[in-house]
């Protein structure tokens, strides 16, 4: 996050102070201080700090590519990004960051710009902002990303609408805190997510009041198509109806296959067993 130094007029000497505050950008810093009655009289940028010597150390030593005039925070990224092998987050994926007013730099993973909105915002406490963000990963973890009429815009007023309920009930405010709490992949996804080469992820829950008012909400609004209760937690794969319901139904459908089939069976082995018995008997004492 950009780091910024002004100068103000101290309210109580009237004499120019110079202050540094971290900000999203210049005109979040001049709402920031409007709050506290103030106006800056300029404002400078000071300039990122450049990456270390033991960065670019390890950087060149694992023949990762060094871009010209790399900060400190970019060398991070791109040294997390090798080690836990991940790529670049997606356009998208900054676009919605640059809408939430969280800043990452140019390198940053998925993964860690997510995490990055969820810490600012559980940081400024603001139930309504939290409430609202809730409410649009819930339904991004259960839209259809593809269709053409998906909401991709977090600041959309069907989800701060869901937020102003929220932090207007004391009942939900305590349910999100408590899920912000048991966060495990703070709002990326609900339930257990079905990754392409087979293996289940476990997201966050989806039987808490907070998860089951908001899908509500996004069901009266026509944005969720997700059953609120799911036929199975453990196969709710949190990503469309369509697949959820095809797990389920399939797992169902072997599960009572192969109760018809072990029964059908124990009753044909037990015949055998018994008579093989009885032909055993019947060697012994002859």
């Amino acid at each position: 996050m950009p780091t910024f130094e002004f100068r103000i007029i101290n309210p109580n000497s009237g004499r120019k102070i110079k202050r540094i505050i971290k900000a999203f950008d210049e005109e979040q810093l001049v709402e920031l201080l409007a709050k506290d009655g103030l106006v800056p009289l300029d404002v400078e940028t000071i300039p990122d700090e450049p990456a270390s010597e033991a960065q670019l150390g390890l950087m060149r030593a694992k023949m990762l590519h060094i871009p010209a005039g790399v900060t400190k925070d970019e060398a991070s990224s791109l040294l997390d990004n090798f080690f836990e092998r991940r790529s670049v987050a997606e356009p998208k994926d900054f676009e919605v960051a640059r809408k939430m007013r969280v800043d990452v730099n140019q390198y940053t993973n998925k993964k860690r710009l997510f995490y990055s909105i969820f810490i600012d915002l559980t940081q400024q406490g603001d139930m309504q902002r939290l409430g609202a963000w809730y409410a649009y990963r819930v339904y991004r973890s259960g839209c259809d990303r593809d269709q053409s009429d998906a909401v991709s815009d977090p600041l959309d007023m069907r989800f701060s609408a869901i937020g102003a309920l929220i932090a207007a009930d004391a009942k939900l405010v305590a349910s999100l805190k408590r899920a912000i709490t048991s966060s495990s992949v703070h709002f990326r996804w609900f339930g257990i997510f079905e990754a392409p080469d087979g293996t289940s992820l476990q997201g966050d829950g989806t039987h808490s009041e907070i998860y089951k008012f908001v899908a509500n909400q996004l069901g009266s609004n026509g944005l969720f198509k997700l059953q609120t209760k799911p036929i199975s937690n453990k196969l709710n794969s949190g990503r469309s109806v369509e697949q959820s319901t095809y797990q389920q139904s399939g797992w169902q459908a072997d599960a009572s296959t192969t109760k018809k089939k072990f029964g059908f069976w124990s009753a044909v082995e037990l015949i055998a067993i018994l008579l093989g018995l009885y032909w055993v008997a019947k060697w012994l004492f002859s």
